[in-house]
């Protein structure tokens, strides 16, 4: 029998990154759609923030939070201050509030960091 496939006469197999790479853009997929939920519920907690309280901050506050596999936050803190220690409390308050999370989906993994600055500006 002759050999073909390869210009060297030998014959390869199918690439299994095919395979691994639709598994992979399924979980990316799951975890894109995952993080915009999370933002969409932040984003109806936060409109309860009254504007005399988003006034009085003098630029967002950017935190980072932990989503653990069963959707509660594992870690929440201020990364980056809006100038009013009221107003980042507000903010820590809020991301507290907005939680239990969905479960985080299998194929994304068993926790989920996201950073993002939150208030008014």
């Amino acid at each position: 029998a002759e050999k073909s496939g390869a210009a060297d006469g030998q014959t390869r197999p199918e690439p299994a990154i095919s395979q691994g790479k639709r598994q992979n853009e399924a979980g990316t997929k799951a975890e894109d759609n995952y993080r915009s939920d999370v933002i969409r519920k932040l984003g109806r907690v936060y409109r309860a923030v009254p504007p005399s309280l988003q006034a009085a901050a003098r630029s967002n506050t950017v935190v980072t939070f932990v989503i653990g596999r069963r959707g509660t936050i594992d870690e929440l803190r201020v990364v980056e201050s809006s100038g009013s220690e009221t107003f980042d409390q507000i903010v820590l308050g809020f991301v507290r509030k907005a939680a239990p999370f969905p479960p985080i989906p299998a194929k994304v993994g068993n926790r989920l960091e996201f950073t993002g600055a939150i208030g008014p500006f």
